[in-house]
């Protein structure tokens, strides 16, 4: 009787990790539709992209990429100085850039549209 209660407790555990997995590759075939809405297999990104961020600005900058439902931050470019990034499987690749300083008193934006073969550069520049 006990080793019926002990495969039981398994039984449970098993089952949300299948209907975990169902959803995730449910999530991956609703990507897919996309397509239908207008975004060609072009806009779905696959593979390392390369940003050269250039700031021209007196002050450090923290930038950040957003895409059609989250922002990351990419990191640090020094005053007067120039970063490179990476982005691993965005997506889209139309990515619009953000850069703050630390206190928040100067914010830049721009797009920039991601290419697999070579490095897009973006400088931010005061609008």
């Amino acid at each position: 009787m006990k080793r019926l209660a002990y495969n039981a407790i398994w039984i449970v555990p098993t089952f949300l990790v299948l209907s975990c997995s169902g959803e995730r590759a449910q999530t991956r075939v609703a990507g897919d539709e996309s397509e239908a809405a207008g975004q060609s297999d072009m806009e779905m990104a696959a593979g390392t992209y390369t940003i050269q961020v250039t700031n021209p600005m007196p002050h450090d900058m923290i930038v950040y990429a957003s895409g059609p439902d989250d922002e990351m931050e990419l990191g640090l470019v020094s005053a007067n100085g120039s970063a490179e990034f990476e982005i691993t499987e965005p997506a889209a690749l139309d990515v619009e850039l953000r850069a703050t300083d630390a206190n928040q008193t100067h914010t830049v934006r721009g797009t920039v549209t991601l290419s697999a073969s070579e490095s897009v550069t973006w400088t931010i520049a005061a609008n």
